[in-house]
């Protein structure tokens, strides 16, 4: 057992992964055994985070159950990847649902057979820990392909409570993580409502909603008439000046307003704002 063990509550254990559970690995099972279709094989690529994925899957005979009976998966067992186990800092280790089995086990891949069921649930929790994740990394072997070595397995060390408070514990786990999932859920939703809700303050702005206080508090302020009249203004001194600029007699050629755009949606202006003005700026 390490020197480096955390202190434990009052009743609680430090133990030997040998001391609560027995580990199998896998059979080698060679191509030429597989089928088209017949009992699922479990392998390293179908262990995924907490859960078995099939996104890949290879057969084998119905018959291998009898002949296999150690190797047969069932429903709540425990398997975990041997070869590359720790992916982004998560644990490579899966809860075999009851659509997952029956399935067999293949190399590299490790189940965890408990002495006592009743630990099943306290044992996988605990299988997702910091601490349990950075013992696998720490009797990791090899650089390219890391790997963990059933051999190994059995003397690493685990802390174990008195029953009735392991379960007590994986309720509270359980539910944290429904509000863990709630709020994940919540927030992104989050997104959405901040675009639609720019939306609103933007439409809402150009009806002089988020103004109209302001206006009534402000009834003398300059309307955009007169803006209008300004901006015709200082357009008509843009004209001239250019004009003169060229060498060109202003006398001798006609000045135009823009082609006024097409704004016969605009509708419900605030007072004292012009659709003219509208045209103005969007010419």
């Amino acid at each position: 057992m390490s020197d480096e063990l955390f202190e434990l509550p009052e009743g609680w254990e430090w133990v030997k992964l040998s001391d609560i559970l027995v580990i199998l690995s896998g059979e080698a099972f060679k191509k030429k055994d597989y089928s088209s279709s017949g009992i699922r094989l479990l392998q390293i690529a179908n262990v995924s985070f907490g859960k078995v994925i099939w996104d890949q899957q290879n057969f084998l005979p119905e018959d291998f159950l009898a002949k296999y009976p150690e190797l047969v998966l069932e429903k709540n067992d425990i398997v975990m990847a041997l070869n590359r186990p720790i992916l982004n800092d998560l644990l490579k280790i899966a809860r075999l649902q009851k659509e997952d089995a029956p399935a067999i086990l293949y190399q590299r891949v490790a189940r965890f057979n408990l002495f006592l069921d009743e630990m099943r649930d306290f044992f996988f929790s605990y299988t997702s820990s910091p601490e349990f994740i950075q013992l696998i990394r720490n009797n990791l072997q090899g650089s390219d392909q890391p790997y963990i070595n059933t051999s190994t397995l059995p003397s690493l060390p685990i802390p174990i409570a008195p029953l009735n408070e392991q379960k007590r514990i994986v309720a509270k786990i359980e539910e944290l993580r429904d509000r863990h999932q709630a709020a994940k859920q919540a927030l992104e939703e989050v997104p959405k409502l901040c675009d639609r809700f720019r939306q609103s303050v933007l439409a809402a702005a150009f009806r002089g909603d988020l103004t109209a206080d302001w206006r009534e508090e402000n009834p003398d302020v300059e309307p955009a008439s007169v803006l209008l009249a300004r901006i015709r203004s200082d357009r008509y001194s843009l004209w001239f000046d250019e004009l003169a600029a060229k060498g060109k007699n202003c006398s001798k050629v006609k000045y135009s307003e823009p082609i006024e755009p097409d704004i016969s949606g605009v509708n419900n202006l605030p007072e004292g704002t012009s659709k003219n003005c509208f045209r103005s700026v969007l010419n």
